[in-house]
């Protein structure tokens, strides 16, 4: 980031901030005008979660960690033994509480603190494009490079094992440090499976490259596909970081509570980083994630099913615009669709914004490849919102001519 002229007048930041905002998958959202955000007739299709409201054994908890007093920092052991727990229940992975887990404050901060511990400025990591926003900007703002895998999105989003092998050749230098797999995929809704997971674990176990999975929509799933966490193949636990939160499965994003599981020589090295920062999460919100991850799963299999039948309808309707394609979603509660035939995606996202006041995602956020695309969230907003949404959304677009 440039020094300013007159350095008494401007507060300058680093050069490391600026190569983050710089960076074409930032996050431009106060580009959003005040008169469009405050309009109480926008419709917000560009968050992803869920409307439904958490089970009462959810709220209860967060009300029972202020009741027994877990008011001040402390640890919280019982935690990391939910969570591995889980990880023996969900994936058949034992896992050490005291040495291989670790909370942090959500998956982002998840994502940054094992990032910042992993790599230096000059590094390289290996991500899929179109890829998740911080999969780019946290190594752009730690001075590492981005190389990138492209994910097929012709009839459905899938990852080609020729192509894999063929980039894995072209990419993997003695530089590359780790790969960001971000499974459910965000912002496809693509759901790797076990054979290509295999095949990339082991070249980049070969490599000595740290696989860093972020799983946060491992839970929202549509049948017939299943979730395979990398850390569950053969001789990969040792070489994969998974980061995971209570943002999605659970719609509790307010707790910003999360977990980190992983070889113990790097839990060590997270537990120095958080001694310079949060030191230790919300300890009210880890107490509560105790009975979360401990209590009833079964009220999931409704909020899947409410999703779903969002999915179809937004999917369908989509495609039913002419010069638009959407391929179906796997996981999550969006859709990717592709524009390109009547402009880049930044081009209608602020169409859509201006004309029809409906917020999309412009797909510049999510890679090199991404332009192309819009992500439309079908699962936050209430479905008689998203159906009116989608609705404008159709008006707006069928009035514009696709080109070749």
């Amino acid at each position: 980031m440039s020094k300013p002229e007159n350095p008494a007048a401007v507060m300058a930041t680093s050069e490391r901030l600026g190569h983050a905002v710089s960076h074409p998958a930032w996050h431009g959202y106060d580009e959003i005008p005040g008169e469009i955000l405050n309009d109480p007739a926008t419709i917000f299709l560009n968050l992803s979660g869920g409307w439904q409201q958490v089970p009462d054994h959810i709220r209860r908890a967060g009300i029972n960690a202020v009741e027994e007093g877990y008011l001040k920092i402390q640890p919280v052991p019982e935690f990391n033994r939910a969570v591995a727990d889980k990880f023996r229940i969900d994936f058949s992975i034992e896992v050490d509480p005291a040495s291989q887990v670790i909370p942090c404050n959500g998956a982002g901060d998840g994502l940054l603190a094992v990032l910042s511990v992993l790599l230096d400025p000059g590094d390289e990591v290996i991500t899929f494009d179109p890829g998740y926003t911080l999969s780019y900007l946290i190594p752009a703002y730690l001075g590492a490079t981005v190389r990138t895998i492209p994910l097929k999105g012709d009839e459905a989003w899938s990852a080609d094992a020729g192509v894999l092998e063929e980039y894995l050749d072209r990419l993997l230098t003695p530089r590359t440090r780790a790969f960001i797999l971000v499974n459910p995929d965000n912002p496809t809704g693509h759901v790797f499976r076990r054979e290509l997971l295999t095949l990339l674990g082991r070249r980049l176990r070969q490599h000595g490259v740290v696989v860093v999975e972020d799983q946060v929509y491992e839970k929202v799933v549509y049948p017939p596909q299943r979730f395979v966490s990398m850390a569950g193949l053969p001789d990969m636990r040792d070489h994969t970081v998974c980061i995971s939160s209570f943002a999605k499965s659970y719609l509790c994003a307010g707790m910003k509570t999360g977990y980190i599981t992983g070889p113990a020589e790097l839990i060590v090295a997270l537990r120095h980083y958080y001694m310079l920062s949060s030191f230790i999460p919300n300890t009210m919100a880890l107490r509560a994630g105790v009975d979360i991850l401990r209590g009833p799963q079964d009220f999931l299999d409704g909020w899947i099913a409410d999703w779903d039948e969002m999915r179809q309808k937004t999917t369908a309707a989509l495609n039913s615009i002419p010069g638009v394609s959407c391929n179906l979603p796997e996981a999550g509660t969006y859709c990717l669709a592709d524009v390109s035939r009547l402009g880049s995606g930044a081009q209608v996202a602020r169409l859509l914004m201006e004309d029809a006041r409906v917020l999309v995602t412009p797909g510049n956020y999510y890679g090199p490849s991404g332009d192309r695309y819009i992500r439309v969230c079908y699962g936050r907003t209430k479905p008689d919102k998203v159906e009116q949404g989608i609705k404008r959304i159709i008006d707006t677009l069928k009035a514009l001519k696709p080109g070749a």
